[in-house]
């Protein structure tokens, strides 16, 4: 990108519901867990991989799918997977093997062309040559009620033993709501930042892709990816990758033939890359408060957001 990105790491805390205080490395706005950066992030150092991703060699053939972490991006690459190759055979890959926050530019260097990378990083440290050399971009969004509950499952799927979250999802909620106190990166300032540099590449070639649409009109959807990427897009084959990543099926495919095991977490023999992958599920979770509180929130941060998210407040 055009940007200079901040690249000074200061060691913080921030602090869930519950009082507990968490360890985490402020670089700009993002928030990066220690033990994030211990078990993903080369040689644990986040300034210099972030430098590594910022002047990150791309191909003029790559697509580069971005999300916020938890919004469907294993199943998006799966699907552009299939486009790209013209047959719906299971990647024996995961995504994480292409994903240019936890990878080195020797590992991505490694991959053929054409290549399906990801990222949850913001905007602002996607690499340099995305925008110089036009790289395709599919950006997937889903509600963050959805996102916010299939977030505290991972992160408690990814505690010793797979202990639930301390406190509860009332605990860590906060975590997710609070503009000065969350994990990764403040989901709402990803949606307005990807938006406006949207807005100020309006002939840059992106595509928008909401979850809950993918969900309930998959041929449609991914008829429109087909498109996008300009690959084969005939009735059945479109209908064949309808039926590959299918939920229940690519969570089968994930757990029996993917072969990077730096990228599954298993807890009891399973994988919990894929959980339940439903539009909804948020209303198990929130209370009437915590549902009004997170309204509000919405009403007031995306008072400019053009985007029509879809989920029932």
């Amino acid at each position: 990108m055009t940007h200079k990105p901040d690249m000074i790491a200061q060691l913080k805390e921030v602090v869930d519901g519950n009082g507990r205080k968490i360890p985490i490395v402020a670089v700009g706005k993002s928030h990066f867990p220690l033990g994030f950066i211990n078990y993903r992030i080369p040689n644990c150092d986040i300034v210099g991989h972030l430098k590594d991703i910022h002047n990150l060699s791309m191909r003029n053939d790559d697509v580069l799918l971005c999300a916020f972490m938890k919004s469907g991006t294993h199943w998006l690459w799966e699907i552009v997977q299939m486009l790209l190759r013209g047959n719906t055979e299971y990647e024996t890959r995961t995504k994480l093997s292409a994903m240019i926050d936890i990878r080195t530019p020797e590992e991505l260097d490694a991959i053929a062309s054409p290549r399906v990378l990801n990222t949850h990083l913001p905007v602002d440290k996607l690499p340099n040559d995305v925008l110089s050399k036009r790289i395709s971009i599919i950006h997937i969004i889903r509600n963050p009620k959805d996102v916010a509950v299939s977030l505290y499952h991972h992160i408690s799927a990814m505690a010793p033993n797979g202990q639930p979250y301390p406190g509860g999802f009332p605990s860590f909620l906060p975590l997710f709501m609070d503009e000065n106190n969350y994990l990764l990166y403040y989901w709402f300032d990803y949606i307005l930042e990807y938006e406006e540099f949207r807005n100020r590449h309006r002939h840059f070639p992106i595509l928008t892709v909401f979850y809950e649409n993918l969900k309930k009109y998959p041929k449609e959807e991914i008829l429109k990816i087909a498109k996008f990427l300009g690959t084969r897009s005939d009735d059945n084959f479109i209908g064949e990758v309808v039926d590959k990543v299918e939920f229940n099926k690519l969570k089968l495919a994930t757990e029996m033939l993917k072969d990077d095991d730096s990228a599954k977490c298993y807890i009891g023999g399973k994988s919990f890359i894929y959980r339940k992958g439903v539009v909804g599920e948020w209303r198990n979770w929130f209370s009437q408060e915590m549902n009004s509180q997170i309204n509000t929130l919405l009403r007031e941060k995306l008072t400019t957001c053009r985007l029509k998210f879809k989920f029932t407040p």
